[in-house]
């Protein structure tokens, strides 16, 4: 999938299932219209339509065809993750700084490989200073 096919179907889940920034941030249940002065708090609120807690996973569950299992780890995607982290890299990061850390990342991987070789030291020659000692007792 290239870009546009990858935010084309994220738009359409979103629309289909009518999900709202709400359902993405709030817990089990929300408030649909928070600002809302009528009706009451209690009598607009509704399940969120997403089944897990955790915020990381809300995209995943939108991004599973089956149903989702928030213990799979090995849980299938309607967009491959090659495509994902290629959209994510070209719409979502700011790339220079994910560079830099990239690079301090890879020197540090290479940074032994880029040390001079260590030279022996030589050892220091102490019977001479020994014998003196001895011949002083």
């Amino acid at each position: 999938m290239d870009d546009k096919q990858v935010d084309g179907y994220i738009t359409k889940q979103i629309k289909k299932r009518q999900i709202t920034l709400y359902d993405i941030i709030g817990g089990k249940y929300i408030d649909p219209t928070p600002d809302a002065i009528e009706p009451p708090p209690g009598q607009r609120a509704r399940w969120n339509r997403f089944s897990c807690e955790p915020l990381g996973l809300r995209l995943c569950e939108l991004l599973t065809p089956k149903g989702f299992d928030p213990d799979d780890p090995y849980r299938e995607l309607v967009v491959p993750l090659k495509d994902l982290v290629r959209y994510w890299w070209d719409n979502c990061v700011e790339q220079g700084l994910v560079l830099e850390d990239i690079f301090e990342d890879i020197l540090e991987l290479h940074k032994d490989s880029m040390l001079p070789p260590e030279e022996p030291k030589e050892r220091a020659d102490i019977s001479d200073a020994f014998d003196d000692v001895l011949e002083a007792m």
